[in-house]
Order: C-alpha cells, then structure tokens, then sequence
C-alpha cells in the first residue's frame, strides 16, 4: 500500500469535521504514534517540501556507501547517523533537543534503503506489524466472510455482512479490546498537524499561525501541545509561549 493510500485511511472524517484516528474500528495504543508520525511527514511534504529534498541531496552524495547484502537487505557502510544527516535533523528541528529523536533517524535509514531497493521518493515509512487476531479468528464465523476490527469500522462492516453476523462483529471487537486494544479516539482537528509543521518546521510564532488560519491563540497552544508528545519534538528555542496575563 503507498503512502498515499494509507493516509487516505488513516483519519475518518466525521458530521462535525474532526477526525477519527485509525482505519478501524479499535486501535492499538502504540499505532496512534505511527498514525500521527505518518500525517505529520505527508504535511510536511506539502508544506515544506524542501526538507525531503535535502535528505534525498544526502543519500546521493553517500549512494556509494550504501550497499546491497546476500541477503537482500541494505546495510550502510559507515557510521550511523551520517554527519549530515543529523545537521539535517536540526536544520528542520527534528530534535529532542539538540539530539535528532530517535524515530527520525529509523526514517531516514529506511528512506535511503527505500530509495535504493524501489527507487521513487517516497518516504521508508513502516507501519506496524501483525494484528490483534489471527487470520482464523477473523474469519471465525464463516468461510465466506471475515472482519478485522482494525481495519473496518463497526458500521461499516454490519452494511457489508448479512445481519445474522452482526454479534459476531461485536465479539470479534471485544476480542481485540481484551487484547489491549482501545476505541479508535477522535483525533485533531483537519488543521492541527499543519499548525504543527508551520510552528516546528518553518518557525512560525503561535500568533501568526492563530492570525493565519483565523483561530485562537489559545486554540492553537492546546493543538501543538496536544500533538507534541506523539513526535517527540522538542520546542525550538525563541518560540515558547508568553505567559498570558
């Protein structure tokens, strides 16, 4: 699946214009980071797409040092993380706080590994691994059918199924609950991971991005501290709030 597609099922817009975090029904708690990190970087392609750029810069001038084992996979021949790799970091303020995080530096090694197996410049994101239930469990109410309650919504898989499985939907998503999975949240509002970008990224001050996009200050403090802790991304200095009065 591209990026683009995952994205599209990423969020679920509803009547009220806010989104709903995972494709599904349930979500694992350590998705939501990924679903969060994956907005982020597709924002980031369109706000400032310059940042990929200079990664990609990065990875031709060090394609010589990149290499293709027996075993398919592609390990770097030199220290990791390149110099330049972590002066790119802290160019676009990827940092926590001086040190570029460390889900920033996993990208841009799988990045350069995308590149050279596949080519394209898409981003080497990886999603999460297997689910909650096992193939058999899904389709543990008839041949013909199954339901993944992280993958498909409630109602939308009581349309999809004959009704004589609709208390089946509802065992398999307390399956994956007991499992540790929780409720799909509702996430930020459409907005929020742009404001996220201008203030990180690009050095936008809170009070150009509320006058920008004709919202709160307030409103705008409460959505950057809402989506930090899920990037990891330390505040750049020179942009700290001012208490307010």
């Amino acid at each position: 699946m591209s990026l683009a597609e995952l994205s599209h099922r990423i969020h679920t817009r509803n009547a009220q214009g806010s989104y709903r975090l995972g494709w599904g029904e349930v979500v694992r708690p350590g998705d939501i980071p990924m679903m969060v990190r994956l907005d982020f970087l597709l924002t980031l392609d369109q706000l400032v797409p310059e940042c990929k750029a200079g990664l990609r810069a990065i990875y031709f001038s060090k394609i010589g040092v990149v290499a293709l084992t027996c075993d398919n996979a592609v390990r770097i021949r030199s220290d990791w993380p390149f110099p330049e790799v972590v002066e790119w970091c802290r160019r676009h303020h990827l940092c926590d706080p001086k040190k570029p995080v460390e889900w920033v530096l996993q990208l841009a090694a799988n990045s350069f590994r995308h590149w050279f197996l596949v080519g394209g410049d898409q981003w080497g994101f990886s999603s999460s691994g297997s689910g909650s239930l096992t193939t058999e469990e899904e389709r543990s109410f008839g041949e013909r059918y199954r339901y993944n309650p992280e993958t498909e919504r409630r109602d939308q898989a009581r349309r999809r199924l004959p009704e004589r499985y609709r208390a089946d939907v509802d065992r398999l998503i307390d399956l994956a609950l007991e499992r540790g999975g929780l409720i799909a949240p509702w996430g930020c509002e459409p907005g929020h991971v742009d404001w996220f970008v201008r203030h990180q990224v690009q050095e936008w001050n809170e009070a150009k991005i509320a006058t920008t996009y004709s919202v709160s200050p307030e409103a705008v403090h409460s959505a950057l501290c809402a989506i930090r802790p899920y990037l990891g991304l330390s505040l750049p200095k020179g942009r700290r709030r001012k208490a307010v009065a």
